[in-house]
């Protein structure tokens, strides 16, 4: 409770009582607009179109495929990707309409895209 009260003196003076050079030595809050779009309540879970299997992110970020655990990401922790068998070889890796890298399943490795790149799955997808 002390450290809210804290933050919320710090808070009002930061937005209320000190003027800002880089706005011109006016206040924060007189620039603050609320925002128009609306923040989900829930986030829909992601589907994923019938040819795409479901792996499942344990709760570090590991995903366990074929006798390979592979570190993907601790913000994907407890979360569903979509595994698109591209070859025999190669599993293409999607999170909602983001294609995040393929996994060799010879050598159990993720093969990382330079970028995130959009996923090729169709639009119906849920994304």
């Amino acid at each position: 409770e002390t450290q809210q009260k804290a933050f919320r003196d710090f808070q009002k003076e930061f937005n209320y009582l000190r003027p800002h050079e880089g706005i011109q030595n006016s206040f924060p809050a007189n620039h603050y607009q609320k925002s128009k779009r609306k923040f989900p309540k829930r986030i829909v879970k992601a589907s994923y179109p019938t040819n795409i299997m479901i792996g499942e992110i344990n709760d570090i970020g590991n995903l366990h495929i074929e006798g390979h655990r592979i570190f993907l990401s601790s913000a994907l922790a407890d979360e569903e990707v979509g595994l698109e068998e591209i070859s025999d070889r190669h599993v293409k890796i999607h999170f909602y309409g983001v294609s995040l890298g393929v996994i060799d399943l010879y050598t159990g490795k993720l093969l990382h895209f330079k970028n995130p790149m959009q996923s090729s799955l169709p639009s119906e997808s849920g994304f």
